[in-house]
């Protein structure tokens, strides 16, 4: 592992969890944060100005593609059952790619270096993690994200690992 700086980021980078709910763009909402909820509504075919669209792309990104099973009856159907089906991979790779940009922002910087040397030491492993947490979300992570992705990677936990979300 490259750096040991145990200092968290700037908290000008906002989680994508923490965003205020309103009909404004958050002051501290980064460019990239604001484009992974726009394509996430986008992927819904819901309403890009509509706040209940804005609220069911956050809460995927903090819950995971299970996360849309609450919001079925807001989805069409066919829109529903594409992105449900264990073979579509836009929605995880899009909620993948919001997540890694949540830690790369929000988490101690050694994290980042910890998750990019993962990344470049065994691929594999680090993709089952990433759609692990696409498909079951970071709310079971939340007390400690950084510890918990250690954990993962260190042990290999994840294949026996019986995620409880509701």
């Amino acid at each position: 592992m490259a750096a040991t700086d145990s200092t968290a980021r700037p908290s000008s980078a906002a989680s994508l969890q923490d965003i205020t709910l309103d009909d404004r763009t958050s002051a501290t909402m980064t460019p990239d944060s604001e484009q992974f909820i726009i394509q996430l509504i986008d992927l819904l075919e819901l309403d890009v100005n509509s706040r209940e669209g804005r609220e069911i792309a956050l809460d995927l990104i903090a819950g995971g593609r299970q996360r849309l099973k609450h919001y079925r009856n807001d989805i069409v159907e066919d829109t529903y059952e594409t992105l449900m089906s264990n073979d579509h991979d836009d929605l995880l790779t899009l909620l993948g790619k919001a997540i890694r940009h949540e830690w790369k922002t929000r988490e101690p910087t050694w994290l980042d270096d910890f998750l990019n040397e993962q990344e470049a030491k065994e691929p594999e492993i680090y993709e089952r993690i990433i759609n692990l947490v696409a498909e079951h979300g970071c709310i079971w992570m939340r007390g400690c994200r950084p510890l918990a992705l250690v954990v993962l990677f260190q042990y290999k936990v994840f294949e026996s690992f019986d995620i409880q979300t509701n």
